[in-house]
């Protein structure tokens, strides 16, 4: 597990494997076993434990909001080093994927919802 300091919040983010970049994202109130349980071995697969889930804090910044969890994610990204990738999740996952690639289109190459 690697860290990722934010606006004062430290978050926990997984980076396993080598191969196609997948930023897999979990559900409200999962983490990285939820993720684990349901991602297919084989990719490269990031994922970053959203603010106030799983090993990551909550920080001081308000309201929680899909578009800060979609900069925290990309912000994980870029320390991964992904210039592109697929982005996917469960859920609530798959609502920042969504957003990912709706704010982000030329670095989400596609999608897994």
């Amino acid at each position: 597990m690697d860290t990722l300091l934010r606006d004062g919040v430290t978050l926990r983010v997984t980076d396993t494997s080598e191969g196609q970049a997948v930023v897999f994202q979990h559900g409200l109130g999962g983490g990285e076993a939820q993720v684990a349980q349901t991602f297919p071995a084989g990719f490269r697969r990031i994922t970053l434990e959203c603010r106030g889930h799983g090993g990551s804090g909550f920080g001081e910044r308000r309201p929680f909001s899909f578009e800060m969890f979609a900069d925290d994610v990309l912000a994980a990204a870029d320390q991964a080093g992904l210039d592109r990738f697929v982005a996917g999740g469960v859920s609530m996952g798959a609502a920042i994927a969504l957003h990912l690639s709706c704010r982000h289109p030329r670095r989400v190459a596609g999608l897994i919802l």
